[in-house]
């Protein structure tokens, strides 16, 4: 699926509290989240290799959904609190999608199974240079890379990390083709970079609105 607004949180929990955490996230905090008015589905993941750990991608029909009384009733971490570490968000509007060239023109019944998710900012003027070479160098490069099938790029209008971009994966070591290898990085734009951070996750779970 893919949507226009999305909320995308990271979190990270103590060591003993994963199997708890999971448990009330899937059985309880995705239902309850999904089932307010607004909002379309959420998928929940799991990383690879490294921090944060949990990643939660939940689309929205608009920016309004975040502040319904239903949303405001569940938002939070409830019993899990006390254990998290690292916890964050942010709501996040499209900008930009593209396909593979080769790509069959219909979308796929499910989110892909392995995501990779970019978050950045940079230097103040420089966002339309930016978003010119991300939107018609950057994604088209990485999309005629082995593993790559689609990617969206959103922005955030109210915080930081400014610019998110997310990759769906047929596979788990996309990141490390020869095709990949030679075009991975900023290029012309890895001056004006800030806060640069990415992980490739594992869906784990997607919950559909009732």
């Amino acid at each position: 699926m893919i949507s226009d607004y999305l909320l995308v949180t990271y979190s990270d929990v103590v060591e003993n509290a994963k199997t708890d955490f999971n448990k009330w996230y899937n059985d309880v905090h995705l239902p309850d989240f999904v089932a307010c008015p607004g909002f379309l589905a959420a998928s929940r993941y799991e990383s690879l290799q490294g921090e944060p750990t949990f990643l939660a991608i939940y689309h929205m029909e608009n920016p309004g959904a975040l502040a319904t009384p239903e949303v405001q009733r569940v938002w939070g971490w409830g019993p899990m609190a006390p254990y998290l570490r690292n916890a964050h968000g942010r709501a996040y509007r499209r900008t930009k999608t593209l396909g593979r060239a080769d790509a069959e023109a219909s979308a796929p019944a499910t989110p892909a199974d392995f995501v990779l998710v970019t978050s950045s900012d940079v230097v103040s003027g420089a966002e339309q240079d930016f978003n010119a070479w991300y939107d018609e160098i950057h994604l088209p490069d990485i999309l005629e890379c082995p593993g790559f099938l689609s990617a969206s790029r959103y922005e955030c209008d109210d915080g930081e990390p400014r610019f998110l971009a997310i990759y769906d994966l047929d596979r788990p070591d996309a990141l490390e083709t020869p095709e990949m290898k030679r075009v991975h990085g900023w290029g012309p734009v890895a001056p004006r970079m800030r806060n640069f951070h990415g992980r490739i996750y594992q869906r784990t779970l997607t919950i559909e609105a009732p």
